[in-house]
């Protein structure tokens, strides 16, 4: 392992490229008794107290690795643990604060990053395109009413009362990296219901054209500064252990992590604070059993894949954070399930974060909801239907009923996709007949020259979906949806060929949030809710601030959160240890 100075980092061609996922893996084996445990694939016997009593094996602490085998030892004032945007922010910010010697260890080459949305309530930006502010009550109300009062309110408040400086703070930083930041467009929603308030940033350059896409750059730039600014960057460098003085009762001092290229251990001492910002736990089907059973049928095996391709669906971190919090006397958060990022949606979008508001039906050629939804909620639906299929049917007046049409990456300066260019996308996807999503699951677009046609080609039952679609084009006539209530303005009727149709197989699954439990200034806790000192996490890993689903409806709030805590982390440390 080798730690990054700045003539290292500039140096280095990692920054050139896109930047990559982060994940941790155990470096010394678990300690497993033979008892019957419950893993996720044996828990099939029934639920007993005694059974939920007992261990499940990521909560078992390994054997402590030996003074004996670890090879060196470094010390600072400050030790981050992960290299996303949460961790580069809090060791960036404890940095500029005074907190003294920073480093970041990572398993990573590059900076880590996963999309490209950064929500903040108000920014200059904001205010240089006349966006008023959001009332806080309102605000807060809404927002926190969408995941049914189950998670912390004081989170929330305090995230809302920072998130304008701490979003001005990084467009400073993006300014001097010459990365310029736009708002995305937000989910529009006639009705008001699912309205999206503007507050989403992006960043963009030469090579980043498009809204929420470029994360990339911006951990890039904030690497870069933290290591101008004399903090140094420990590469390929994997997180193992805590160490907590008075066996597990006292302070934790110290994380052992090992090479990732000559596997020897090294002791890195925090002498103010160990930051845990390693991202969440979604590749490890264990943990998932436990807290978030419903998302298990989304994993995939990510066993081949790289890291460093950043922005994977399926399952990529393995918890390491989560587990070591554990291990040493930490909680786990008080909501459940833990959320999971859930996007829902077929055939053609005609919104940022939406889906089709058009005619959808499953397996059974039955219409089954209000189709007025984000994709998020589009996506929970799809769960609930048969084999978690859905299908969508439309004509070609949808490319311009259907208007405005935007799509990911549009900003709120865009126009818009006009209907020519809308028809041939749809015409392109047909001819392409079977892809994947970007999860990697199979979808397929068909047109035919009658509905009956296409229906054939999806291979719905023809004459429940033809009774189906007469009655949604009778409710498009009439102007009122008698099943589901869908407003007027979406009820486009499936009359003019040629037709379109498209099948979802299963919504996309890209991670799953929170963990340990957190106070508001970050420190990790115990069950009893009191502060283990030294050990803080940050981003992802903070628990209780989404339950049972992440909505979407405030497109990049994860970032967003990433960049608040972690300034206001690194602060704190700096003051208060």
């Amino acid at each position: 392992m080798k730690p990054l100075t700045r003539r290292a980092f500039l140096g280095s061609a990692a920054l050139g490229a896109a930047a990559a996922g982060v994940a941790f893996t155990g470096c010394a084996p678990t300690k497993q008794e033979e008892a019957e445990l419950p893993t996720s694939g044996e828990k099939t016997e029934t639920m007993s107290a005694e059974l939920a009593e007992k261990p499940w094996s990521f909560e078992i602490p390994p054997e402590p690795i030996a003074e004996d085998q670890i090879e060196s030892t470094v010390e600072a004032d400050v030790v981050v643990v992960g290299c996303g945007q949460s961790g580069l922010c809090t060791a960036l910010s404890a940095l500029e604060a005074g907190a003294g010697d920073v480093i970041i260890i990572t398993l990573g080459e590059v900076p880590t990053s996963r999309g490209g949305s950064n929500f903040a309530v108000y920014s200059r930006l904001m205010e240089e395109k006349g966006y008023e502010r959001h009332d806080m009550s309102k605000f807060l109300k809404k927002e926190i009413s969408r995941y049914g009062y189950t998670i912390d309110f004081a989170k929330w408040a305090k995230w809302y009362n920072n998130s304008e400086e701490a979003m001005n703070w990084l467009m400073d930083k993006m300014d001097k990296a010459n990365v310029q930041t736009v708002l995305e467009m937000p989910y529009n929603d006639a009705e008001g219901t699912f309205q999206d308030p503007v507050g989403s940033h992006s960043f963009v350059n030469e090579e980043f054209t498009k809204a929420g896409q470029g994360q990339a750059l911006c951990v890039n730039a904030l690497a870069e500064q933290f290591v101008d600014e004399g903090g140094q960057i420990f590469w390929n460098t994997s997180a193992c252990q805590l160490i907590r003085e008075n066996e597990n009762t006292g302070r934790v001092t110290a994380v052992i992590a090992q090479g990732e290229i000559d596997k020897k251990y090294t002791k890195f001492v925090g002498r103010k604070a160990i930051v845990l910002a390693s991202g969440d736990f979604s590749a490890d089907s264990e943990m998932m059993a436990k807290y978030c059973r419903n998302v298990l049928d989304f994993l995939g095996d990510n066993s081949d894949k790289d890291i460093s391709d950043g922005l994977n669906y399926g399952g990529l971190y393995e918890g390491i954070g989560q587990k070591m919090g554990l291990w040493v006397g930490a909680a786990w958060q008080k909501a459940y399930p833990n959320a999971c990022m859930i996007q829902g949606g077929v055939g053609t979008k005609d919104q940022v974060a939406g889906c089709h508001h058009g005619l959808v039906v499953n397996n059974r050629g039955v219409r089954c909801y209000n189709e007025d939804v984000p994709g998020s909620y589009a996506g929970a639906v799809q769960m609930q239907q048969p084999d978690m299929q859905v299908f969508c049917i439309w004509d070609t007046e949808y490319a311009t009923t259907g208007q405005p049409f935007y799509i990911f990456g549009d900003t709120v300066d865009s126009e818009g996709i006009p209907a020519e260019a809308m028809i041939e996308t749809w015409n392109n996807a047909a001819e392409q007949g079977e892809t994947l999503t970007a999860a990697g699951i199979p979808t397929i677009t068909v047109k035919g020259d009658t509905v009956e046609e296409v229906i054939e080609q999806l291979g719905l039952p023809l004459e429940e979906t033809l009774k189906t679609v007469e009655r949604y084009n009778e409710f498009c006539a009439n102007g009122v949806d008698e099943d589901f209530g869908k407003r007027a303005g979406c009820l486009w009727p499936i009359k003019t060929g040629p037709f379109y149709g498209a099948l979802s197989n299963k919504p996309n699954f890209l991670t799953v949030m929170g963990g340990l439990r957190t106070d508001v200034n970050c420190h990790v806790c115990d069950a009893d809710d009191n502060p283990i000192e030294g050990l803080y996490n940050v981003g992802t890993m903070i628990g209780d601030i989404f339950s049972p689903t992440y909505n979407f409806l405030l497109p990049g709030h994860s970032y967003g959160l990433c960049t608040t805590y972690g300034k206001l982390t690194g602060e704190y440390i700096a003051e208060n240890e």
